[in-house]
Order: structure tokens, then C-alpha cells, then sequence
């Protein structure tokens, strides 16, 4: 393998037939479990040793619905299978199948749906199997004799293959054999199957193979065959012990794997718990330094946010004061107007907001003066509201109060008041816009009905 190139380290080998015993047993269809003991039973009449010294395997080769179970029965010395594996072991070489030449040659007539025969003589050794419907149906291995050099090669082989297939035809009288097919080397393998077919009297044909020498190349590619998903024999003479063997070494190896991997996660795990732990320290540390920075920078935040709203206070002051719309002039234009002429009613204080109240202060000698006055400034339109605050008690021109009843009555006596007045709220800058926009509509209106 190694001077080939071949680097696989698996393989399937085969026994030569004369070293293996098969047998077809009839046996009651039963479980997998319940055929494998009834094999074991009847393997003690076909084996000529302690069957604890024998690997067996079997084949059911007849059909499911069949009242009995055609089963092919293969049996080997364990000590010979034991050697074979021994030189592969030394190799390093895993055999995953040990199968019989004659069941390797078996597999080129899986396409036969009659009954075949196939046979290989090599060294005066002749192996021969007949196939057909998919199954093995036959399978012997025979020594060819030439006594004393009295007979030819080839008629010893035509007495031999005659003989193979009189015991084929005693168990299988309604299917004979429709015709032979010899894996000889290809120089002289024509020549011998025409005198094969002249002295058995049914047609004879070369077995076509790509190996150099057909009759070695017809087993390995059987054998290669075998590991196909249609192969017709799916017997192995492999001990269980160790296929055993070879699983438990399989699942010790999966047990090694399993635990370094589990190792390796617990590694990893802590690995990424320390880095999950260093890093919710490390937020940990920045929160408390954030923590504490904003608490230093609150104070000056609440001292930024009052002085804002101061002057923000002090700028709608300012500028509701400012207000063109507030005219001061026309303010007391309108207290002046408003003032009886009788000259019974002075002011003595007003004080006026730009922002919208307007507030004054005065004396009136009679109650009539000021109704008068707080009339005149409900009329005026100049303010929102206007109304009267406070009348004060009447007193006496040296200072005494006057007797109740005396102020409306009109007995020169005077009260003091207030006036409360409040101007109309200027236009927003959203009211401006919208009174632009229906003036400017207007405009439009007017302009389009004058064309």
C-alpha cells in the first residue's frame, strides 16, 4: 500500500474459500434475535470444530413472505481469522470487513436475474459461486487433479466445474444454470472458455475486469463491491469481540474528547465570567466617579437653571414693558378724560404696568365722583377690564370720621378708593402671523373683486 501511494488505513480482506465453511440451513422465520440463536445451533452440525473456537455469520437469502427461512450459514476457525488480522494490525491497517473469495466473486452477477455461474482457478485451486434474483445461491471450493499427469489442465477443470455444478443442480433442480463465466488471465482465458464450453455443452465467457490479472483483480473488486449499498453479501467474519473491542476504544476516545471539551468550556466559562466581572468593576468605577461628578456639578446646575428663569422673568418684563402696543401717553389720556370736572375726585397714585395692570389710587368727596370715574374708564376701551378695588371710610375736614351714612349723602365729607384696571394681552407671534396671512387674503379678495 505504501509503495502504491495509498494512504487510507482502512480495508476490507477476504478468506479463501477452502479454509471457510458455508452452509444453507431451512430454519423457522422468527426475530433477528431468534434467528442469530437457531444459527448457532445448527452451525454445530456443519462445523467440524468447537463452535467456541468459531466466528460465525449469517444471510437470510430467501424471501420474507417464504414459510421457512433460507439462511446462509459462514463459519471460520477464529484462530485463522486472528492471524489474517494480526499481519493488518502490524500494517496499521483497520479491517472493517473479512468476507470469502467466493462471495467477492459472487458480486459481479448482482445484475443476473437467471441463475450464473462464476469461477476462478488460480494454482490448481478452484473457487466457484452461482448467483441470481440478487442472492448467492451456491458456493464451493475444489482442488483441480491432474493424476499422474494423465489428463490435461483444462479437462480437469471441465471434470471439476461438472462436478460443482451436479451439487448445485441437486439443491436446485428448478433453477439450472443458464451459463459460466471464468475469471482467467486475459492471454489465455478465450482459449480455455472454448474448451470449457465445448466439454460442459453452455455457453462460456470471459469475465471482464480492469485488474492485469483477472482472476486476482475479480476478488478485490468483489470485495470493493461489498461495501456497496446493493451488495448481495453482507456477511462479515469479523469477531465481535473485537468489533466490541473496537467500540469501546471508539467510545473512550469520544469520552476523552468529551471531557477535554467539557474542560475546555469550563475553562472558557470562567475565563468569560472573570472578564464579565472585571468589566461590570470597571462600570462599576466609572458610575461612582460619574455619580459623584454630577453631584458636585448640581448645585451650579440649580443656580444656572434659577438665574436663567430670572432673566427669563426679567426679559417678558422688560419686553411686555417695551411694547409699542402699551402707549403710555394713551393711558393717561384716558385717566385724564375720565376725571369728573366737578374737581370733586383727585388721584393721589397710579401705578401702570406695561405688562397689563393698571393701578390708581385717589380721594373723591362724594361716592358720585367715583362712579363716575370707574364709568368713564369702562367706556374708554381702552381697557380689558376695569373695576373698583376699594372705598375707603369717609372722614371729616379736621380729621374726625364721619357719621355713618355721611358719604352718601354728600356732606363735604371724602373716602379714598382704588381703581383696578387691566389692559388687553398683546397678539402672539403665532396671532401676528395669522392676522398677516387674513389681512394679506383680504387683500387679495378685495383686489381680485375690483378687477
Amino acid at each position: 500500500m505504501a509503495n502504491g501511494g495509498i494512504r487510507g488505513t482502512r480495508a476490507v480482506t477476504a478468506l479463501p474459500r477452502r479454509f471457510v465453511t458455508i452452509k444453507y440451513a431451512r430454519l423457522p422465520q422468527g426475530t433477528p434475535e431468534q434467528v442469530a440463536g437457531m444459527v448457532r445451533f445448527e452451525a454445530q452440525q456443519y462445523v467440524p470444530f468447537p463452535i467456541e473456537e468459531t466466528v460465525i455469520d449469517h444471510q437470510i437469502v430467501s424471501d420474507p413472505s417464504d414459510e421457512m427461512a433460507t439462511v446462509m450459514v459462514v463459519a471460520a476457525r477464529r484462530a485463522l481469522v486472528n492471524d489474517l488480522l494480526a499481519a493488518f494490525d502490524k500494517a496499521g491497517i483497520e479491517i472493517t470487513r473479512v468476507s470469502v473469495t467466493s462471495l467477492a466473486l459472487a458480486e459481479h452477477l448482482r445484475e443476473e436475474t437467471m441463475p450464473v455461474a462464476l469461477c476462478r482457478e488460480i494454482g490448481g485451486q478452484l473457487d466457484i459461486a452461482v448467483a441470481g434474483a440478487g442472492r448467492v445461491l451456491f458456493s464451493r471450493s475444489a482442488e483441480i487433479l491432474s493424476p499422474d499427469g494423465l489428463v490435461s489442465p483444462t479437462d480437469a477443470l471441465v471434470s471439476e466445474l461438472a462436478r460443482s455444478l451436479a451439487a448445485y443442480q441437486n439443491e436446485y433442480r428448478a433453477h439450472p444454470v443458464e451459463r459460466l463465466v471464468l475469471a482467467q488471465d486475459a492471454r489465455d482465458g478465450e482459449a480455455t472458455a472454448a474448451a470449457v464450453e465445448a466439454g460442459l455443452q453452455m455457453p462460456v465467457s470471459v469475465l471482464q475486469t480492469n485488474g492485469a490479472i483477472a482472476s486476482t483483480g475479480a476478488v478485490a473488486t468483489g470485495l470493493a463491491l461489498h461495501e456497496s449499498a446493493v451488495a448481495m453479501s453482507t456477511t462479515n467474519l469479523l469477531p465481535l469481540e473485537r468489533i466490541e473491542r473496537k467500540a469501546e476504544a471508539r467510545r473512550r476516545a469520544a469520552g476523552r474528547l468529551t471531557a477535554i471539551a467539557a474542560v475546555a468550556a469550563v475553562l472558557v466559562a470562567a475565563w468569560l465570567g472573570q472578564q464579565g466581572l472585571a468589566a461590570h468593576a470597571r462600570e462599576r468605577r466609572l458610575a461612582a466617579a460619574e455619580n459623584a461628578r454630577l453631584k458636585r456639578i448640581q448645585p451650579a446646575v440649580k443656580k444656572a437653571d434659577a438665574d436663567r428663569d430670572r432673566l427669563e422673568r426679567m426679559y417678558v418684563t422688560v419686553n411686555r414693558g417695551l411694547a409699542r402696543d402699551r402707549p403710555v401717553v394713551d393711558v393717561l389720556k384716558v385717566v385724564s378724560d375720565a376725571i369728573p370736572s366737578t374737581g370733586k375726585l383727585h388721584l393721589t397714585q397710579l401705578t401702570f404696568d406695561r405688562s397689563g395692570p393698571v393701578v390708581m389710587h385717589g380721594n373723591a368727596e362724594v361716592q358720585e365722583a367715583a362712579t363716575e370715574f370707574l364709568t368713564k374708564l369702562q367706556k374708554s376701551g381702552m381697557f380689558a377690564e376695569a373695576r373698583l378695588g376699594y372705598l375707603g371710610d369717609a372722614k371729616a375736614e379736621g380729621g374726625a370720621k364721619s357719621p355713618p351714612g355721611a358719604a352718601l349723602t354728600g356732606t363735604g365729607s371724602s373716602m379714598s378708593f382704588m381703581v383696578y384696571c387691566r389692559l388687553p394681552q398683546p397678539p402672539s407671534d403665532e396671532d401676528r402671523k395669522a392676522g398677516t396671512r387674513r389681512r394679506a387674503a383680504g387683500n387679495v379678495a378685495r383686489g381680485v373683486t375690483g378687477q
